[in-house]
């Protein structure tokens, strides 16, 4: 649903369709709210479907079989959706400059980044999760984008994306981790996984009981 409040013809819309459900989650209280209000159902925010899956899981499944799975090289990798990124390219020269690491750029266009070392056209899901594995920081204003760097345990900045926040807010606050959105060069310090991976596992536990409690009707 993103960031954006229902418009009064797509709320009729939803309200009907969400009638023939017997149970509803979401991922972030944005969507709950709108919805609860809509359906007077009790709505489960849970995490993202991608975090069912633990880290060694995805890095099994996919990560080993891509072609960067094995690199050695020393990286920071950003993946940007928004359609303007020119607001992000004096922050990511700044990390490089801070870190003295190259750039490594994942993206779908020909748009050419003069911080990136090396761009990164067509990855595939294997190359995506690879690539955030081995990076010693990942920039990013796509949702996925850093949920598979907590969910991998990787460093991570969150740029805000202007148009969508809502759910990257909503996650980073969930983990104790809400510094991280947009956090200034001169003030990144790494993650401490050691308190952010059991408020993910304990949320994760949440989710699946949730869902398998809704399978069966409980």
């Amino acid at each position: 649903m993103g960031s954006s409040p229902l418009s009064e013809n797509d709320k009729e819309i939803v309200r009907r369709a969400l009638r023939r459900f017997s149970a509803i989650s979401v991922r972030e209280e944005f969507a709950k709210q709108q919805l609860e209000m809509l359906t007077g159902q009790n709505i489960k925010v849970l995490l993202d479907p991608t975090f069912l899956l633990t880290k060694k899981e995805w890095w099994e499944r996919l990560g080993s079989k891509s072609r960067y799975a094995h690199v050695t090289e020393k990286y920071i990798l950003t993946y940007f959706v928004a359609p303007n990124k020119e607001e992000y390219h004096a922050r990511v020269a700044e990390y490089a400059k801070q870190l003295q690491l190259p750039v490594w750029t994942i993206q779908y266009s020909n748009y050419t980044w003069k911080e990136s070392s090396k761009k990164i056209i067509g990855a595939t899901l294997e190359d995506f999760i690879a690539l955030i594995s081995n990076a010693e920081l990942v920039l990013t204003d796509s949702f996925h984008g850093n949920a598979f760097s907590v969910n991998l345990n990787r460093n991570f900045v969150a740029f805000k994306h202007k148009t969508n926040p809502v759910r990257v807010v909503s996650l980073l606050e969930k983990l104790g981790i809400p510094e991280r959105l947009d956090m200034k060069p001169e003030e990144y310090c790494e993650i401490n996984y050691s308190t952010v991976s059991p408020r993910l596992e304990a949320l994760r536990d949440d989710s699946r009981t949730w869902v398998l409690n809704a399978l069966e009707g409980r």
